[in-house]
């Protein structure tokens, strides 16, 4: 199984149900832990709850979105090492923390490739 230390989950955050669903089927599939939250409020809670070892991260969502989750979570000192990949339609701007970009939709085998390389 794949792993980091005591960090292992990988946390999904999209509002759209079907496609976290859809990422965390395939991530689990490939021997990973997985969890989602529908927005970046939620996935804040889940961070400071689990061992967080790379977030995918969706841009537009309610409650806090994207851009919102990458300013608080760089403000909180215990998961500002934590990797972020925003996979998004449209990303463009305020992305200077996120550690990789992936637009959607994204290739299996490339998403495949930036976990490996984040978790490795």
């Amino acid at each position: 199984m794949p792993a980091n230390g005591d960090r292992t989950v990988i946390l999904v955050v999209d509002d759209n149900p079907d496609v976290r669903e859809a990422l965390t089927d395939f991530l689990s599939a490939k021997g990973y832990s997985t969890a989602s939250a529908s927005d970046g409020s939620r996935a804040l809670e889940q961070m400071r709850d689990l061992p967080v070892g790379l977030v995918l991260l969706d841009l537009e969502m309610p409650v806090m979105d994207g851009y919102g989750f990458l300013a608080a979570s760089q403000a909180e000192h215990l998961l500002q090492n934590t990797p972020v990949i925003v996979i998004s339609a449209y990303p463009s701007r305020g992305l200077d923390a996120a550690d990789a970009i992936l637009t959607k939709p994204v290739q299996p085998e490339l998403l495949l490739q930036s976990v490996r390389h984040f978790l490795s």
